[in-house]
């Protein structure tokens, strides 16, 4: 079993960087007389710092693989024989949802995985590094590059030159074979993991702030409510409480040093009438089969990309997947779901009901040494929430899918329906 990002790594970094004084992240507040405070004010180059940003990402990386190596004996067994060949068969194997992890690491530490990469990028992107969660184009803009960056990262952590295939040969042979962490990671890291701290951080953590003075708690509320920036802090060598957007623990009202920011919000009162070209949707996934498969359901994750055809019409991509619950013989597997097709969304303004068929395939795997594909079209529909020309939340998306599945063990997962629910990003309408 590998376990890719495990939260010890986390705190024993941020341990070592609370061992420094309390008031590291206030030293650079302090400015000669009339020069004013440095934090809160823009760089002059808003250009992205791409020196800084690969530096930290190899701090970052190489704690996760000093992590495995120390901790996993499959790591170091993988050492052995030639490195070239064994990145070869492990990039070669990949196939299926699953990669053998328990659920906890490929839908909690992989999205905090993909959080901190967000973070990286957001503290080393001058132009919106001081973006606060809100209904605004620039915060979600911000976040959309970051999850392009959180994509990159993760899949060289994955496949590159610097990644478990090469480190310990981690998917050279079963059960490590599956995509799960390519879509995960970037997609619920940054869409999930990373908006919800940035959530927190604008609605508890500068609450608490405006009514707590003392210092400790201050710190203690900074680091432990946002654990993922707090690790990307510490890889830019700055305390894990340090926060762009603001002053530091020690002020009185650390508010007091934030940038008057400029807004493009469309409160919930205004009309939205304009459409977005391009969509993306980051989901949580939930499967019942129909053919009598006693695992119960099936949970997981994926990601939808949609482009606009006309007002109602749209073009849309599709993949996710689910681990399958072992059944009372002991077989387990996992499910890769793919697909294309369109989709039908009323013209409305706030709530949206949609229609969509889609045609693709599905692959099944159990006991990771069986695997079984067919043909499969799917058909279903839901309601969506538009907050703003910006972002949406897709309320609930009930599919019915069918399956030419082989016949044998793969005929109980000719039929399924399915629950999704997720965060929708839109795009080119503001």
């Amino acid at each position: 079993m590998k376990l890719k990002f495990k939260l010890p790594s986390l705190s024993l970094v941020l341990f070592l960087a609370v061992c420094g004084s309390a008031n590291s992240d206030d030293a650079v507040i302090a400015k000669p007389a009339g020069q004013g405070p440095t934090i809160g004010r823009k760089p002059k180059i808003d250009r992205v710092q791409w020196g800084d940003l690969f530096k930290q990402s190899f701090y970052f990386a190489s704690i996760q693989h000093s992590f495995r190596v120390m901790t996993e004996p499959g790591t170091r067994e993988g050492f052995r024989g030639s490195y070239w060949s064994g990145w070869r068969r492990s990039i070669t194997s990949l196939h299926g949802w699953s990669d053998g992890d328990p659920f906890y690491v490929n839908y909690v530490g992989h999205p905090m995985q993909g959080a901190v990469s967000g973070y990286l990028w957001v503290q080393n992107d001058p132009a919106y590094k001081e973006e606060q969660f809100g209904l605004n184009r620039r915060y979600w803009r911000s976040r959309m590059r970051a999850m392009g960056f959180a994509w990159l990262y993760s899949t060289q952590f994955e496949v590159g030159l610097l990644s478990e295939a090469m480190i310990g040969k981690i998917q050279a042979k079963p059960p490590q074979q599956g995509f799960v962490d390519h879509i995960v990671t970037p997609a619920v890291g940054v869409g999930g993991w990373m908006v919800a701290e940035d959530a927190v951080d604008r609605y508890v953590i500068r609450w608490f702030e405006g009514r707590v003075e003392n210092k400790w708690a201050r710190m203690m509320m900074r680091s432990w409510l946002n654990p993922s920036r707090s690790f990307a802090n510490v890889m830019r060598g700055e305390a894990p409480w340090r926060r762009d957007s603001r002053g530091g623990i020690v002020m009185s009202n650390p508010m007091q040093l934030e940038r008057p920011r400029k807004t493009d919000a469309v409160p919930f009162g205004e009309p939205m009438s304009e459409v977005a070209p391009y969509e993306f949707t980051a989901n949580a996934r939930f499967f019942e089969f129909g053919g009598g498969h006693s695992g119960g359901l099936c949970s997981g994750a994926g990601a939808t990309a949609a482009m606009r055809l006309s007002p109602s019409w749209q073009a849309i991509a599709d993949v996710g997947g689910c681990k399958l619950a072992p059944a009372p013989d002991e077989r387990g597997g996992d499910i890769l779901m793919y697909g294309l097709g369109s989709r039908w969304t009323a013209a409305r303004e706030r709530w949206r009901p949609h229609f969509q068929v889609t045609v693709g395939g599905q692959k099944v795997t159990l006991d990771k040494t069986e695997d079984g594909n067919g043909f499969a079209i799917g058909a279903g529909g839901g309601l969506d929430l538009r907050l703003n020309r910006a972002v949406a939340w897709r309320v609930a998306n009930v599919e019915f899918r069918k399956a030419w599945m082989p016949a044998g063990p793969f005929e109980e997962y000719r039929r399924s329906v399915s629950f999704t629910s997720g965060l929708i990003l839109q795009m080119g309408a503001w």
